[in-house]
């Protein structure tokens, strides 16, 4: 089995303008990479962008790092339309996006933070179920 690496927010690739995957242009100083092969010895095969790292990145999340996939189409390609081929995004659009995915990750992030947070109160909890501090006879002076 292939071992494919997401380097998440990797320095820009020379030469990549657009992502492998979804033919959007590339901006920005960062982009994710696929790298096929070992760790230390894997070379990257794909350059894509953020929005296809975090689709990768949930697909993982979902289903587990150990994952095989089967791709099943019976369906006829679809073809872009005239609105699909018109000129690429303004800046402005893709900073707007960019910065919705940003916020998702950070939302995410929150979410967990929040979980551990809580997982370290019930520790703490059951540690001292009184509230007393270490050391003090828990009254006060």
């Amino acid at each position: 089995m292939t071992l494919v690496t997401l380097q998440r927010r990797a320095p820009v690739a020379p030469g990549a303008a657009s992502c492998h995957l979804c033919q959007n242009a590339l901006g920005g100083n960062f982009q994710d990479h696929l790298l096929v092969g070992t760790p230390g010895t894997a070379a990257v095969r794909a350059v894509i962008c953020a929005q296809c790292g975090d689709c990768l990145a949930g697909l993982i999340d979902l289903c587990g790092s150990d994952l095989r996939i089967l791709i099943k189409d019976d369906q006829p390609p679809i073809q872009p339309t005239d609105e699909d081929r018109a000129a690429p995004a303004s800046e402005l659009d893709q900073t707007r996006h960019r910065l919705t995915r940003e916020a998702d990750t950070l939302g995410r992030t929150a979410q967990s933070l929040r979980a551990e947070a809580d997982k370290l109160g019930i520790v703490r909890d059951t540690e001292n179920p009184h509230g007393r501090q270490p050391g003090g006879s828990g009254r006060a002076v």
